[in-house]
């Protein structure tokens, strides 16, 4: 389940770069893992892209599907990118830096 989640958080995120700024998604051009200097993993690093304001960043998000023990997933992005999203099975947590949030909800948030 874990895989799944990574791919559908992966289309969900390549869907809302391509909205704000078209045509990346052809080129191959909207998101990607990032390597730690430790050699983990985050699924998906942050990536540039337009807004009313100029140029912004999107929010690293890894995907684990997971109900217990995310603190140590977390915490390789928060090392990283010191906050961002750990998107889970079920559980909400928004008191650190990198918050728990349940995939389907980071999903319905992206669209």
């Amino acid at each position: 389940m874990t895989t799944l989640t990574e791919a559908a958080l992966g289309v969900a995120l390549a869907a809302a770069v391509e909205t704000h700024d078209g045509g990346r998604w052809l080129a191959g051009d909207t998101i990607g893992y990032v390597r730690t200097d430790s050699g983990k993993e985050v699924d998906f690093g942050p990536v540039a892209f337009p807004s009313a304001a100029g140029t912004r960043l999107s929010i690293p998000i890894e995907g684990k599907w997971v109900d217990t023990g995310w603190r140590a997933e977390a915490q390789v992005v928060e090392k990283k990118y010191r906050a961002g999203i750990l998107a889970t099975k079920s559980i909400l947590d928004l008191k650190n830096p990198a918050w728990a949030i349940p995939a389907p909800l980071v999903a319905l948030l992206l669209a």
